[in-house]
C-alpha cells in the first residue's frame, strides 16, 4: 500500500487563504493566479545588458529600458491613446501631419499623407474605388485587371534608336536594353552569325580530333577541308571537317554540337558526330560511314 504523507497547513501570501501542502513542496501560494499577481506587484525584471532612461513621446513619463531598445512608450495605455490621437489628425512632433483630399472615382473626403501622394498612392478611398479605376484605365485591354503597362504606363519613356552590330540595319530597342548590353541585333539570325564569326579559344583534345578525323577521310580517298563555313536554312555553320569525293559531301561535327545544328545540317548533308566520349569506337564508326 502507498504511504501516507501528511501534509501541511499553510496561508496564502496573496490571498491569505489556508491550503494544505506536501512538506516537500516550497509554494506558497494556493494557485497560479495568486502567484502571478505577486510577481506583478514584488518583482521588476532588470532589463537585459546596459540601461539608460527614455522619454515617453505621450505623457513624458521616464522609464528604463536597454540600451538598444526602441520603446518610445512607457507602457501599452500610451500607446493605444496616441494611437488614437493620431487618427484624428492631431500630429505631435516628429510625425508627418495628414490632410483631407477627395477620391477620384467617387468624390468621397478622405484622410491621406503627403508622402503617399508623392509616391503615386492616397488617391482613392478604398480598394473598391481603385479597381474601378484600373476597370476605367485598362477598359477594351485584354487583361482589364492588371496595371497599365507599356505605353499606357505614366513612366514610359519611350524607344531610342540604335543600328545592328551585325548587319549595321537601323531598329528601336528599349533604354534599359541599350544600357545593359554592348552588342544589339535586329533578329535571332544576326546574332547568331555574329557569334559564329566570333574567334573561338577551342582545346587542344578538340584540335586532335579534327586532325584525326580528317587523317582517317583522306585514307579513304576524301578530299579534306577543315573548318569551312556552310550556309543552311539562312543560317551560317562553321564545320569542323568538310569531305568531299565523286559529288558526294560528308560533313563531321567534332566534340559538344547543338541538336539544332545537327538537325539543320541533316537535313541537305550526310553529317557524323564525332564527341569525346569512346574514341575508338567512334574512329571504327567513322571509317564504315566514310567507306560506305
Amino acid at each position: 500500500m502507498p504511504r501516507k504523507v501528511k501534509k501541511v497547513t499553510c496561508a496564502c501570501e496573496t490571498c491569505g487563504v489556508i491550503f494544505h501542502r506536501v512538506p516537500s513542496a516550497v509554494t506558497k501560494f494556493c494557485s497560479k493566479e495568486c502567484y502571478w499577481a505577486w510577481m506583478k506587484n514584488n518583482v521588476k525584471p532588470p532589463p537585459r545588458g546596459k540601461s539608460r532612461e527614455y522619454t515617453c513621446i505621450y505623457c513624458s513619463k521616464r522609464f528604463i529600458d536597454a540600451v538598444s531598445s526602441k520603446r518610445k512608450y512607457c507602457s501599452i495605455e500610451c500607446y493605444l491613446k496616441h494611437s488614437s490621437v493620431l487618427k484624428k489628425g492631431i500630429t505631435p512632433k516628429g510625425k508627418t501631419p495628414s490632410f483631407m483630399t477627395e477620391c477620384e472615382v467617387c468624390g468621397k473626403k478622405f484622410r491621406t499623407y503627403q508622402f503617399k501622394i508623392d509616391n503615386g498612392r492616397g488617391k482613392f478611398c478604398s480598394k473598391a474605388c481603385y479597381a474601378e479605376w484600373q476597370r476605367e484605365t485598362m477598359k477594351g485591354t485584354p487583361f482589364p485587371w492588371k496595371v497599365p503597362n507599356g505605353e499606357r504606363h505614366p513612366s514610359y519613356k519611350g524607344k531610342i534608336g540604335v543600328k545592328c552590330t551585325a548587319c549595321g540595319k537601323a531598329f528601336e530597342v528599349h533604354p534599359f536594353r541599350y544600357k545593359d548590353h554592348e552588342n544589339l541585333f535586329c533578329s535571332v539570325k544576326c546574332s547568331r552569325g555574329w557569334l559564329n564569326n566570333l574567334p573561338s579559344n577551342e582545346s587542344q583534345k578538340h584540335i586532335n580530333l579534327k586532325e584525326t578525323c580528317s587523317t582517317i577521310l583522306k585514307k579513304l580517298g576524301w578530299r579534306v577541308e577543315i573548318e569551312k563555313w556552310v550556309t543552311v536554312n539562312g543560317n551560317h555553320y562553321k564545320i569542323d571537317v568538310y569531305a568531299e569525293m565523286g559529288g558526294q559531301k560528308l560533313l563531321v561535327e567534332c566534340g559538344y554540337c547543338p541538336k539544332e545544328k545537327l538537325e539543320d545540317l541533316r537535313q541537305h548533308y550526310d553529317v557524323f558526330h564525332f564527341s569525346y566520349k569512346n574514341r575508338k569506337r567512334k574512329e571504327k564508326e567513322l571509317k564504315e560511314y566514310a567507306s560506305t
